[in-house]
């Protein structure tokens, strides 16, 4: 847990596993104190009730995890009215053609989901692993793929214990013993990601009014940007935001690079951790140049595999949003993991917000770890 809410005390009220209980889950492990009672689908934090209509205990897991999301969110955002199923099911369809790409590969104890760029990218893995992908074990294929940079993932049934629940997170401060009161001036936001989860939810705290750049290099745009679907949806989370084109291998483009994040109170990234160091943003420059930001940082996976790149579809496969059961020959291939890792990424700002904006802290966010959650429920009872 990190303690970004303070004991703020909030309501969650309905079903087991509901998405109000889900919701308070999520905001007890940001600090807030929850009280859970049963009753129709409900939060409360002071003033501010939000109502959660069209759950029954026959929507899918899924749906309900990412209506806690959007509810939890909504509530840190001062929200009083009401969301419902439609909500969810909109975000989570939103970004779906991005799993074009991905394909599924058998291997001798289950499915692979894989995004070969290159056709020798295939040749490359079987040759590290000394046999065709048919015959190799899914969790030694991961690991060969995950040292060549591939972009790879198991099928798996349930997610790693490791990842089950998990807010992965570091912070730089002792916890605070009380709540300190809102405070209400626009953030700074620097979005400095690709594709769906961090443009989403950074393009969402544009329309709350926060002064937002837009970080992509100028020979590797956005993936988005290759198709005309993508480039409706670049527009929609990304047309208001100023957008700085910058390299950050050149001395210029870091200096831009710096000079936004400085200026700034929110730094969201999607880089794996090597990444921002190797560029010269390692946490102890950010702490020097931009002392009061709140860092957070997007990877695919949880550890040991934080250091290997995967999109939506392989943080879905290994939280085991994808299973089909090992008979089965194919799986929905949907980067389900974005959405739900994006309207996470939404909560954890607000509610930093909402905790007074407590300056030096980095939260890392995963693909699996926010997927893991739909099969985790409320762990509260």
């Amino acid at each position: 847990m990190i303690d970004l809410l303070g004991g703020w005390p909030v309501l969650a009220q309905g079903a087991a596993g509901g998405p109000a209980w889900r919701a308070g889950d999520l905001l007890a492990r940001l600090g807030a104190d929850v009280a859970l009672r049963p009753g129709p689908e409900r939060l409360e934090a002071g003033e501010d009730r939000l109502t959660i209509d069209g759950w029954s205990s026959n929507v899918e897991p899924i749906v309900s995890q990412q209506l806690a999301y959007l509810a939890a969110a909504e509530l840190l955002r001062g929200g009083a009215g009401r969301l419902d199923v439609l909500d969810a099911r909109r975000t989570l369809q939103e970004g779906a053609l991005l799993g074009a790409g991905a394909s599924l590969e058998r291997c001798a104890d289950g499915w692979l989901v894989v995004r070969w760029r290159r056709p020798e990218e295939r040749d490359l893995l079987e040759a590290v692993l000394g046999r065709p992908l048919r015959r190799a074990d899914a969790a030694a294929a991961w690991s060969a793929a995950a040292d060549c940079r591939l972009l790879v993932a198991p099928v798996r049934e349930r997610p790693r214990k490791e990842a089950r629940g998990a807010v992965g997170s570091h912070r730089r401060l002792k916890p605070r013993l009380a709540l300190v009161p809102s405070d209400r001036r626009p953030l700074g936001v620097v979005d400095w990601t690709s594709l769906w989860a961090g443009p989403w939810a950074t393009g969402r705290l544009a329309d709350d009014g926060a002064r937002t750049v837009r970080i992509e290099a100028p020979s590797r745009r956005d993936g988005l940007l290759g198709s005309v679907a993508g480039r409706r949806l670049w527009e929609r989370w990304n047309g208001e935001k100023d957008l700085l084109l910058a390299d950050a291998r050149s001395a210029a483009g870091r200096e831009a690079i710096a000079r936004a994040i400085a200026s700034s109170d929110v730094l969201v990234s999607a880089h794996t951790p090597r990444v921002l160091p190797q560029l010269g943003f390692d946490a102890a420059r950010l702490a020097r140049f931009a002392p009061r930001l709140l860092h957070v940082a997007l990877v695919a996976y949880e550890p040991p595999y934080e250091y290997a790149p995967g999109l939506g579809e392989h943080g879905a496969a290994v939280s085991g949003l994808l299973w089909g059961g090992t008979d089965q020959s194919a799986v929905a291939l949907a980067p389900l993991a974005d959405p739900l890792l994006g309207a996470l990424v939404l909560t954890v700002v607000r509610a930093w917000v909402v905790g007074g904006r407590p300056p030096g802290i980095t939260v890392r966010l995963s693909l699996e770890a926010a997927a893991a959650l739909v099969d985790a429920g409320s762990h509260r009872r």
